[in-house]
C-alpha cells in the first residue's frame, strides 16, 4: 500500500470509521431524570439493579447486589438492602443537590422489625435519634390523614440518614431520606 493512500490521523471523514481523539472523561451521566457525577457509580449501579430486578433472574439480581456493595456507601448499600427484603424498587424523589428520598409504598407491617435492623447493620450503628409513634406529615410539614408516623435518625459527619415508617392499618410506607453535608 502506497503512503498516501493510507487514511489521515484526525481528520473526521477521512475513514470509514470515525477517529475521535478526545480523552476527556465524561463528568456527567444522566440517569433516570437525574444528572450525576460518573465518579458515583452509585446512583447508576442502582439504575441497573431496579432494570435487573424487572427484566432477569434473582441469582443475576443477587450477583448485582454485591457487586453494588463492592462500590457504593453504607446509605447505597442500605437502599440495595431494603429493595431485596421487600421486592420491589422504590420511588426516588430528588430534593435538591443533596437530599434524595426513596420510598416504597404499602409494605407489609410484618418487614418493620426487619427493615430496622437491616438499618441499623447496613449504616453500622445504632440511631442517633428516635421519634415515637405520632401523626404522619409529609416532606411540607402536613399531616397526613390516616397514618401514624415514627422515625429513626443516624448522623456521621457526611451525612444524616433518616429511616421513616408511616403505618395506616397492616401497610407501612417506607421512607428512606439521605442527607449529604
Amino acid at each position: 500500500m502506497v503512503e498516501h493512500q493510507l487514511p489521515k490521523l484526525r481528520v473526521a471523514g477521512s475513514s470509514p470509521v470515525f477517529r475521535s481523539y478526545n480523552k476527556k472523561p465524561l463528568a456527567i451521566i444522566f440517569a433516570g431524570g437525574f444528572f450525576i457525577s460518573a465518579s458515583s457509580c452509585n446512583f447508576v449501579l442502582i439504575k441497573l439493579y431496579r432494570i435487573i430486578m424487572k427484566t432477569t433472574s434473582l441469582f443475576l439480581a443477587i450477583l448485582f447486589t454485591i457487586l453494588l456493595s463492592s462500590c457504593s456507601s453504607n446509605s447505597d448499600r442500605l437502599i440495595a438492602a431494603f429493595t431485596s427484603e421487600i421486592g420491589t424498587s422504590s420511588q426516588l424523589k430528588a430534593q435538591g443537590n443533596s437530599k434524595i428520598s426513596y420510598t416504597w409504598p404499602a409494605v407489609s407491617i410484618v418487614k418493620k422489625g426487619v427493615l430496622k435492623s437491616i438499618a441499623d447493620k447496613e449504616l453500622k450503628m445504632s440511631p442517633t435519634a428516635t421519634q415515637d409513634m405520632g401523626i404522619a406529615v409529609d416532606d411540607n410539614g402536613n399531616p397526613v390523614i390516616g397514618k401514624i408516623q415514627q422515625s429513626w435518625t443516624y448522623e456521621t459527619p457526611d451525612n444524616k440518614t433518616e429511616l421513616i415508617y408511616q403505618m395506616s392499618g397492616s401497610t407501612i410506607d417506607v421512607i428512606l431520606t439521605v442527607t449529604k453535608k
